[in-house]
């Protein structure tokens, strides 16, 4: 029986501190995850997998084969070492930190950092000079021990989140054969390739050779209720959310601690545009 997706609407800073005081406690280990989203519509899918053209496993499969072998060819000039030596783990974190489409999601361990992406990236437009947004935003909010828990039965698995030495994430490394990858999403822990992974403490979920989005594999697969929740921040809120979270010291420059970080966050405070 297909699984009900929990959702909750909140439309201040205090409501969402108290969502997070009363769902920490109650997610195995009080650990969550959270990822935010500028649409509150759009799916938890990767970016390999939203191709304009290509939407079966195994060719999206090689398409990552191509990509790989390609960004360690051609990134050599723009990298201070050569990614020759790193195994396609390494390589795949790089790829995802400089924006080339895997089969890795981003997720975040601060509630915080979910929540500045959400409201940052919704889409709005100037009218009679005010920002008018055109969609809720949301937060999804995962929890990483219970869904590796249901993903990995088979195994009996009934440990946490996965670091990729663990033999378990051997079927997801990039390169196995399509027949042996497996097809549900697990959770990571990846690489702290960046100053901004570490400060924006980002987590991974890679998936397998299924291409459904993760959202649907919950309700279709009937994990257990808890394992993902959906916050929902309302549009004609999302200024005065944007406004609270700034006011306690998530700002651009804290997100993204380097010259761009600084340079959003001037704009921002100065009311351009951004």
């Amino acid at each position: 029986m297909p699984t009900t997706l929990n959702s909750v609407s909140i439309s201040s800073l205090k409501q969402f501190s108290n969502f997070l005081e009363k769902q920490l406690p109650a997610s195995k280990d009080s650990i969550l995850w959270f990822r935010g989203s500028g649409r509150a519509s759009y799916p938890l899918s990767p970016s390999l997998h939203r191709h304009a053209t290509i939407d079966k496993g195994e060719e999206i499969i090689e398409l990552e084969i191509a990509l790989v072998d390609r960004f360690k060819q051609r990134s050599v000039p723009f990298l201070k070492n050569s990614l020759d030596k790193k195994n396609d783990w390494e390589v795949l974190f790089f790829m995802q930190h400089y924006g080339i489409p895997t089969r890795l999601l981003d997720w975040t361990e601060n509630p915080f950092v979910s929540m500045y992406f959400a409201l940052t990236s919704a889409p709005y437009q100037i009218i009679s000079k005010k920002r008018v947004y055109s969609d809720d935003c949301c937060i999804w909010v995962l929890d990483p021990v219970m869904w590796n828990q249901e993903s990995l039965k088979d195994f009996s698995y009934n440990q946490g989140i996965l670091s990729v030495e663990n033999h378990l994430v051997d079927s997801y490394r990039p390169r196995t054969p399509f027949a042996n990858i497996r097809e549900k999403p697990i959770a990571i822990f990846g690489t702290h390739n960046s100053p901004r992974i570490v400060a924006q403490r980002g987590v991974f979920v890679v998936f397998g050779k299924n291409l459904s989005a993760l959202d649907e594999t919950y309700r279709n697969d009937s994990f257990p209720q808890e394992c993902l929740t959906k916050i929902i921040f309302p549009k004609k809120k999302i200024e005065s959310l944007l406004h609270s979270l700034t006011s306690i010291g998530i700002t651009d420059s804290v997100i993204y601690p380097d010259l761009e970080g600084f340079s959003k966050e001037l704009k921002r405070f100065y009311k351009f545009d951004l």
